[in-house]
């Protein structure tokens, strides 16, 4: 047996079930991440992973692990990464999305597929490679909180420590195939000032809410500021997701907010955006209406590497595990995820995306058990691969 096939040997399905359904279960109201973090921490322990669990906000930790290599620093390391803050809908589940449960090969359960799956397989990477024959070169977890687009739980990790790995995954879910390139996002919010009056004196009032819904009209059809970009032929889309107004039936409403988000291209920023609102809102809204325009949260576009050496190693440890080429830029919606790639690229990281799971926002969301074990095993892989433990070659 080569090294290579013991350490993908070492991968454990069952084990990412119930790592999967143990993190899921510790989702919390607030959306805090310090059960999760700990849990995640404690399934880590093991005498080869050095487990870091830093607290970014009260409640709110990062968590690091390494399984540091025996000349660890003289060849190129892997970080992966994934998000512990967890959104799902809450209705129309068929069964209690925080008690994941299995059926037809799939694991149902409260953002399994974004992304709880996605960090249990990076998670039994580390794990396996612990397990095995010792690499080279350091595998890294950096299971972050509160990626919420803006990616403050990975900004925070690589601004405050050294010492990470020259190429980075993020696993996002792409259904194991490769995202090199994905939009940013702009998300804000609109907030309207009107007067309140009673239906007796309506006229003496003036409607914030009927402004607002004018301007939503507009914003949805809106033409953003861009220079179109060929990778990215699905952008920038908007949706305006929250609209509302008012306090009582009989009352004119004196206020109203619309909130929505900007999946941009290269080029375009908060400040771009913020310009193409604000002439909305003059063109649109009545002058005895005053409103505001705000951002809520912004990330940058990321552009992963076309070709070298992660790219070539991820394809051939796909091909490896999976027995056919990766896939590449084909699923049209991650175009509009927004990912922490972008942050571990500008720390000096060169990252491409790859996890398992397709992300549907709806109830009894679910993610294919093998799909996270191969996950796993590429992940190993590819990391074997960039320290030169086995030559690239084909599956099997």
């Amino acid at each position: 047996m080569t090294v290579m096939d013991d350490l993908l040997s070492r991968v454990d399905a069952r084990r990412i079930v119930e790592t999967t359904r143990t993190i899921t279960a510790l989702t919390v109201p607030d959306g805090s991440e310090g059960l999760r973090a700990r849990a995640v921490a404690d399934l880590l322990a093991h005498p080869r992973i050095e487990v870091h669990v830093d607290p970014v906000l009260p409640g709110r930790p990062n968590v690091i692990a390494r399984v540091r290599g025996t000349v660890s620093g003289e060849v190129p390391g892997l970080l992966l990464n994934g998000h512990l803050d967890a959104g799902y809908v809450n209705d129309g589940w068929r069964h209690d999305p925080l008690d994941a449960w299995e059926e037809d090969g799939k694991l149902y359960g409260g953002a399994v597929s974004d992304m709880l799956g996605g960090v249990a397989a990076m998670m039994d990477a580390l794990l396996a490679a612990a397990d095995g024959p010792a690499l080279p070169g350091d595998v890294v977890l950096l299971a972050n909180m509160y990626h919420d687009s803006n990616g403050l739980g990975t900004k925070y990790a690589l601004a405050s420590e050294g010492g990470w790995p020259r190429y980075g995954i993020n696993g996002e879910p792409t259904s194991n195939t490769i995202l090199t390139r994905h939009g940013g996002c702009v998300k804000f919010e609109i907030a309207f000032t009107g007067r309140v009056a009673h239906i007796s004196r309506a006229e003496e009032g003036v409607d914030a809410l009927a402004a607002a819904v004018r301007v939503y009209d507009r914003v949805r059809s809106l033409d953003f500021s861009h220079e179109p970009d060929p990778d990215l032929p699905t952008l920038p889309r908007v949706q305006v997701g929250v609209l509302q107004g008012g306090f009582a039936a009989a009352a004119v409403p004196p206020s109203a907010i619309i909130q929505g988000d900007v999946r941009t291209v290269p080029g375009m920023d908060w400040v771009s955006v913020r310009t193409d609102l604000e002439r909305v809102v003059a063109d649109t809204c009545p002058p005895e209406v005053s409103a505001h325009v705000a951002c809520l949260v912004r990330q940058r576009p990321h552009t992963g590497p076309e070709s070298g050496p992660l790219l070539d190693a991820l394809r051939a440890a796909h091909r490896r595990v999976a027995g056919t080429d990766a896939a590449i830029n084909v699923e049209r919606a991650s175009q509009s995820f927004v990912t922490d790639a972008v942050d571990m690229a500008a720390a000096g990281i060169e990252t491409l995306v790859y996890g398992p799971g397709a992300w549907h926002y709806e109830p009894n969301e679910w993610i294919g058990v093998d799909e996270m074990a191969d996950a796993a095993r590429v992940y190993l892989a590819t990391a074997a691969l960039l320290m030169g433990v086995e030559a690239a070659g084909g599956a099997g």
